[in-house]
C-alpha cells in the first residue's frame, strides 16, 4: 500500500472563476437588495470576492478552454444570478470575450474525493 494513492478521484475536472476589477465594479454598482442584504454586508473586494471562488465541475475528459466556451452560458448565469436575480441589472451583451476581462479561470484536472466513502449530493 506504500506509494499508492489512497483517496479516489472524481471522474470530473475543475473550473475555478476569479473575478476581476470590472466584475467588483458591477457588484458595486448594484442595489441592495433586502433579501440579500447579508450577502452585501461588508467591503467588496477582489479579495473579499476571490476568498471562496465559484467552481464548477466539468467532464474529465474535456479541454478546459473548450468547456468554458461549451458551458459559459451556464457559468455566467451562475455568475450574476448570485447576486442579482434580476437580469435587467445584468451587463448587456455578455460574451466570451468579456467574460474574459471580467473573470481569470484556473483548472484542476484531479480532484480528491476526501469523503470518498459518501456519496457525492446534489442540491439543486
Amino acid at each position: 500500500m506504500k506509494g499508492e494513492p489512497i483517496l479516489p478521484v472524481i471522474n470530473r475536472s475543475l473550473l475555478i472563476v476569479y473575478a476581476k476589477e470590472p466584475f467588483v465594479e458591477w457588484l458595486c454598482s448594484l442595489p441592495v437588495p433586502s433579501e440579500h442584504a447579508d450577502m452585501f454586508l461588508g467591503p467588496k473586494t477582489l479579495e473579499s470576492i476571490n476568498r471562496d471562488p465559484p467552481c464548477f465541475l466539468i467532464p474529465n475528459d474535456c479541454d478546459p478552454q473548450d468547456a468554458l466556451e461549451h458551458y459559459f452560458p451556464i457559468i455566467i448565469h451562475e455568475l450574476f444570478s448570485a447576486w442579482s436575480t434580476d437580469e435587467n441589472q445584468w451587463p448587456d451583451k455578455f460574451n466570451l470575450r468579456t467574460f474574459k476581462k471580467w473573470f481569470d479561470v484556473k483548472s484542476s484536472m484531479i480532484i480528491h474525493d476526501c469523503n470518498g466513502k459518501e456519496p457525492l449530493d446534489y442540491d439543486v
